[in-house]
């Protein structure tokens, strides 16, 4: 089963306990319906049939990778809600990184993020070059396809 969240919008304003969003959840690239949570601390709602859900909720627990509360270690089922939010929250970073990938020069070093205020079309290959030079161990984002310039920004927020 592929399971994707479309036409993700998210109301900062609005979340707070939980994120407010609604999105199109599609199950093998068919539209199965609206998910959306009104950013008080409660389940996400689901519009669609509870017998579709019930399908696709038990789907993501039998094969979704489990995931280990902080708390009290104990190991957890990844449900659909949680999926969904897991979702919403790599939107919102690869927001994130766009916007600063669009306006700041980016990199990782050390396994810590460093930006500087020259937008990356302004820097000549020849700065980057010199640049590299002096910082070897460093990764530029802004050179990296953003796949994986995302994976690396990932592992470390």
């Amino acid at each position: 089963m592929k399971l994707e969240l479309k036409n993700i919008k998210y109301y900062a304003s609005m979340s707070e306990e939980t994120d407010c969003y609604e999105a199109i959840l599609y199950v093998d690239g068919k539209r199965l319906g609206r998910v959306h949570n009104d950013g008080h601390g409660g389940c996400d709602y689901h519009d669609f049939s509870w017998k579709d859900y019930e399908r696709v909720n038990e789907w993501c627990k039998e094969n979704l990778p489990k995931w280990i509360c902080p708390f009290d270690n104990t190991e957890n089922e990844t449900d659909l809600d949680l999926w969904c939010h897991g979702q919403v929250t790599n939107y919102l970073m690869q927001k994130d990184l766009k916007r600063l990938l669009k306006k700041l020069f980016v990199m990782e070093e050390d396994k810590q993020f460093f930006t500087y205020k020259a937008k990356w079309r302004d820097i000549s290959p020849q700065a980057l070059w010199a640049w590299k030079k002096k910082h070897p161990t460093s990764i530029v984002l802004n050179d990296l396809p953003f796949d994986e310039a995302f994976e690396l920004y990932q592992q470390h927020s």
